[in-house]
């Protein structure tokens, strides 16, 4: 993964993805700026694993949200309500990586 950390204007949705096969490991998706509230996070896979994928969200090292995107699925979706704060960094964090999954992707809603 490629760890990029961005600003984002907390009203918009925050896109993040990775390309090639999923791996276990971490990514910066957002470096707060302002105050927000997390409303959901949708993950998906443009290649579906033989094996579930599992992934977490974390705020400021703190897991806040998990998904598992079963064996032969593409998507997971998490329902939040989480306030962020200036200076909060957002990660993703495949924790168990699907056999064969690849190019995963997430969106992350704020208001």
């Amino acid at each position: 993964y490629s760890v990029a950390e961005e600003t984002c204007v907390p009203s918009e949705t925050k896109e993040w993805g990775k390309g090639g096969l999923v791996d276990e490991s971490t990514s910066v998706i957002l470096r707060a700026w302002r105050d927000a509230l997390i409303i959901d996070a949708y993950f998906n896979l443009g290649t579906s694993g033989s094996t579930d994928t599992d992934v977490d969200l974390l705020l400021n090292g703190s897991i806040i949200g998990s998904v598992t995107i079963s064996a032969f699925d593409t998507e997971g979706f998490v329902q939040l309500s989480t306030e962020i704060n200036p200076g909060d960094l957002l990660t993703v964090e495949v924790t168990v990586a699907g056999t064969d999954a690849a190019d995963i992707s997430a969106q992350v809603r704020m208001v």
